[in-house]
């Protein structure tokens, strides 16, 4: 077959040489060669410098067909790079080669928080024409007003569920039902559900059957916040119940503290800062219930970051003097911090400075404040007020010993208890970095084997990386794995760099260490597993491993829920949405 279209393929660094590249040469070996009408990118490449603008000129020169894998990554425009101090966005570098070219965007979630989402999707081919869609039969004359009128469709439907506008955010499982009767979705949009493949096997009896298994309902696994932070628990539940919850951050919401004379400062803006600080608390609160080690990393990061907005702005003798007084009081903390992350991270501790809580270059990185136009003073006391606060957490944290991590306990009885955990492969996905390496090390110290674990940090080939623990699905096996000198891991720990796109249904158990509040994200995470099967790797599975044919087809996850806190948790989370289709997703009630 010869490809007459030249077509640009652009997908995740992470799936295009295990997902991509793998199954082309497989099924399409002629597209690889000198003269290929395909080229493969990565979606990182649309902002790298070097050689990488002259290429992606050539593709909007000469690509017929641009396809977009994962496209639910550019739902978001960002800034369009008018200004020329700005950089462009992943989103509008996308826009510009897909203009005047036939566009295909696959993704399994198009809609991750609202509607927008799917318009800015199609915005990428209709290159915000408001009439692109006029013509007959859909007769739409402004996509940005179609769009709004669906909005106020779900805005009713919310509302009957006792949603309000301001509380609203949007997933596809909301938007079903809109997007379900709407002609422009069901012109655009090719959808191949599971239950649609199964409905056409039935139409066709002569076709191969696609297997997919079968999952079971997620079970819980229990455990106690208490035991594992003891009294730092009620110091986060006192320090959410003042007037400004948790941290005041006044570094990160200066508009409100502007005293100068413009009275044009735009609303969206001042929008946008106080959005930002409200984030800044969940994501605290979304580390806390992660693990200790994620919190006290996030606490340490958000002290220099004070600290160094401090020196930048403290400039009267008493502000010094207070400054000063912290510093000198507090000084142990930045070296308690410091062995903390050489711990999980590595690194050289001669490299660090012992009388320097921060560096020259992050105090040269803030921006000073002009006094005349906001009451940094104000801004200063808050500031150290969120000092002293974090000053309590990482002391309490000081106390914290590995035996106390109730959470932890829960994971290794999982492991070493269940007929299947303990002998067979299992992805155990956290939403943090620290959480992922922290749990390295201790399941390597508790004594079990095989294990291996990814971020977005690890530097080493991530293909290698999910071959090892997916042999069979992404074109290899355990035999060949040992021709290479490679070990086959058991129990691979993840970060969302491996949550989409990619083939690791070798296994059939799954665990949600994190209370993860997004529910497209949760069932991409699931999906790694629950994924349709290939009865030829099936064979070969079974053949190279007969104990593992017991367990195939049949999938299973756990969720991890501090059930006696469940209550208090979802109180600090005032600001998180989407609660009961999230607590559904983790089966409790």
């Amino acid at each position: 077959m010869r490809v007459e279209a030249q077509v640009a393929l652009f997908v995740p660094k992470a799936s295009r040489k295990p997902v991509w590249e793998s199954k082309l040469r497989q099924y399409l070996p002629e597209l690889f060669g000198e003269y290929s009408n395909l080229a493969i990118y990565n979606h990182t490449d649309l902002l790298r410098g070097g050689e990488f603008p002259d290429r992606l000129s050539r593709i909007k020169e000469l690509a017929d067909v641009i396809i977009v894998d994962e496209a639910h990554h550019f739902r978001n425009p960002g800034l369009k790079g008018d200004d020329p101090t700005q950089p462009l966005s992943h989103y509008w570098a996308m826009s510009n080669i897909c203009e005047g070219k036939d566009v295909y965007l696959l993704t399994a979630t198009p809609i991750n928080n609202r509607l927008l989402d799917l318009q800015h999707m199609i915005e990428l081919f209709s290159q915000r024409k408001a009439d692109y869609f006029k013509a007959a039969p859909l007769g739409i004359h402004s996509l940005s007003g179609h769009f709004r009128k669906m909005e106020k469709e779900l805005e009713k439907q919310l509302a009957k569920q006792g949603v309000s506008k301001e509380e609203a955010e949007t997933n596809q499982v909301e938007a079903s039902e809109v997007l379900g009767s709407n002609d422009l979705f069901r012109a655009l949009v090719v959808q191949r559900s599971r239950a649609y493949v199964k409905r056409s096997q039935e139409q066709h009896a002569s076709a191969a059957k696609a297997l997919f298994p079968k999952r079971e309902p997620p079970r819980v696994v229990e455990f106690n916040l208490k035991k594992t932070y003891g009294r730092l628990l009620q110091m986060i539940e006192q320090a959410f119940n003042k007037e400004k919850p948790l941290f005041a951050l006044a570094i990160y919401y200066p508009l409100a503290y502007y005293k100068g004379p413009d009275t044009s400062i735009d609303p969206l803006k001042q929008g946008r800062q106080r959005e930002v600080v409200s984030l800044i608390r969940i994501q605290f609160l979304k580390r806390f219930e992660s693990s200790a080690r994620a919190f006290e990393l996030s606490c340490a990061a958000l002290l220099e970051k004070l600290l160094a907005w401090l020196v930048k702005h403290c400039q009267t003798d008493h502000e010094l003097h207070r400054l000063d007084r912290w510093k000198t009081k507090y000084r142990d903390l930045i070296g308690y911090c410091r062995d903390r992350q050489l711990e999980l991270f590595g690194g050289d501790p001669s490299d660090e400075e012992d009388d320097d809580i921060v560096s020259a270059e992050m105090i040269e990185a803030v921006e000073e404040l002009s006094r005349e136009e906001y009451r940094v003073d104000y801004m200063i006391d808050e500031t150290i007020d969120d000092l002293v606060t974090i000053a309590d957490f990482l002391q309490e944290l000081q106390k914290f010993r590995v035996e106390h991590d109730d959470k932890l306990k829960a994971l290794l009885k999982l492991l070493k208890t269940d007929p299947v955990l303990k002998k067979h492969k299992v992805i155990i996905f956290s939403e943090y970095m620290a959480t992922a390496r922290y749990l390295r090390q201790q399941l390597s110290l508790a004594g079990l084997k095989d294990i291996d674990e990814v971020d977005s940090a690890v530097d080493r080939d991530r293909g290698e990386i999910i071959n090892q623990f997916a042999p069979y699905y992404n074109g290899t096996s355990t035999g060949k794995l040992a021709e290479q000198g490679l070990k086959e891991t058991r129990i691979l720990i993840s970060t969302d760099v491996l949550s989409e796109g990619l083939n690791l249904q070798d296994a059939t158990r799954l665990i949600n260490y994190d209370l993860h509040w997004n529910p497209v994200r949760l069932m991409q995470r699931i999906g790694r597993v629950d994924r349709r099967m290939d009865p030829g790797v099936e064979d070969a599975i079974a053949a190279d491993h007969p104990d593992r044919a017991a367990i195939r087809g049949n999938v299973i996850y756990w969720n991890f829920l501090p059930p006696d806190e469940l209550d208090d948790l979802l109180k600090l989370y005032a600001n998180t949405r989407h609660l009961d289709c999230i607590l559904s997703i983790f089966a409790v009630s």
